[in-house]
């Protein structure tokens, strides 16, 4: 795999990553149980310190009439991100993407709007904005490709067939991967312990010599080390094995 599809990779890994970890929070978001309460907060000594708290509280508690005990004079936006925040735990509890809209930050809308369509597996609610990363998200949720053909940017739907093609063990999936077919494949390669797969791999000088060998570590076979052309590799390979 060249250098540019590997950057791609890492680039939507890190996009996929943002919205599993925006779910996970969200999640962990509603079930949380609040440690706070206004007479501790009140107790606080300086300003910043008593704002954070009464954001904390807010959040837990899903009560956005204590966003308005904050002051502004330290941080502006702190009461704005305070019941964006509110909203967004609301969001979560009641799966309502009503509460999404009520959030000022762009950029928080729609991760909100996005991680309530991740968790219904529902399409028709995510946010246009992002739509790509949603639909992706979801058709692998789903482990259904038809989906991928939804998404517009070649990039992302390489990786939500690849993705699929791995999840469901298909090389025929891999074949649709197009920046993302040789990973798909050498990946599939290894789940099926099938060295035609690795055969379909471009790079010859590393990539299927590699195949090769995860497709003997995965046999136990040192049969197949034999095959590999690259010397070096060969000689991992059966270090492996022994």
């Amino acid at each position: 795999m060249n250098k540019k599809n590997i950057l791609i990779t890492i680039l939507i890994i890190i996009l996929i990553i943002v919205i599993i970890v925006s779910v996970v929070i969200f999640v962990v978001m509603k079930n949380s149980k609040s440690n706070f309460n206004l007479g501790e907060c009140e107790k606080k000594i300086d300003e910043h310190s008593i704002n954070l708290c009464y954001e904390s509280l807010a959040v837990e508690e899903s009560n956005i009439s204590i966003c308005d005990k904050i002051s502004n004079s330290s941080n502006p936006n702190i009461k704005t991100l305070c019941k964006d925040g509110v909203n967004q735990r609301l969001a979560i509890i009641n799966e309502d993407t009503s509460y999404c809209e009520k959030i000022t930050t762009r950029g928080s809308k729609s991760v909100c709007v996005n991680a309530i369509a991740v968790l219904k597996n529902d399409i028709s609610l995510c946010d246009k904005s992002d739509m790509d990363t949603c639909i992706a998200k979801i058709a692998q949720n789903r482990n259904d490709s038809q989906l991928c053909e939804q998404v517009q940017s070649q990039t992302f739907k390489d990786v939500c067939f690849s993705v699929i093609g791995q999840n469901l063990v298909d090389s025929a999936l891999c074949e649709k991967a197009g920046t993302q077919k040789d990973f798909c494949y050498s990946k599939v390669a290894v789940l099926k312990e099938d060295l035609t797969l690795c055969n379909k791999l471009t790079d010859k000088q590393y990539d299927e010599p590699f195949c090769y060998l995860r497709v003997a570590e995965k046999k136990k076979d040192t049969s197949i080390c034999q095959m590999i052309t690259v010397d070096s590799i060969k000689e991992n390979c059966l270090n492996n094995l022994k």
